[in-house]
């Protein structure tokens, strides 16, 4: 299983259903389940945008959840106005930019501390036991 290093306030607006779509200048080549991984930097300028009045308070350097990623889209120059209510960052879409739609988020009961990564990284056999004893619906004999 693998994971995705999310920035806060940003990473809390998935996982409280607010952000749909996660924007990158990579194409994430194979949509399906990815755990939600809090980096330790905090984008402050969008946490006081969006109201988190203490942003270091938030949970930092951690697997915070799970979503399902059901689509990936190539975005055009430009159509990031179009697209605000899902990414919600107010900011025009560059060259090569792919929107991941991220639906099915569940957060962890208590999240649990890893190193992340800039793209997408292979999570240990650990950390996927201990996701599959909290989503043991989402996981399948084979995936553990």
């Amino acid at each position: 299983m693998r994971a995705l290093s999310i920035r806060q306030p940003w990473i809390d607006m998935i996982i409280q259903g607010a952000k749909t779509l996660e924007v990158r200048s990579w194409e994430l080549r194979e949509p399906g389940t990815l755990a939600l991984h809090s980096t330790i930097e905090v984008d402050h300028a969008a946490a006081y945008l969006f109201g988190y009045h203490a942003p270091w308070t938030l949970e930092r350097g951690k697997i915070l959840g799970i979503a399902q990623v059901s689509e990936v889209i190539e975005l055009k120059p430009g159509q990031g106005l179009d697209l605000v209510a899902e990414h919600r960052q107010p900011l025009p879409i560059g060259e090569a930019m792919f929107g991941f739609r991220l639906t099915r988020v569940r957060a962890l009961r208590r999240p649990f501390r890893i190193s992340g990564k800039p793209f997408p990284f292979s999570l240990s056999r650990r950390a996927v036991e201990r996701l599959a004893r909290e989503f043991p619906d989402q996981f399948g004999a084979c995936d553990v």
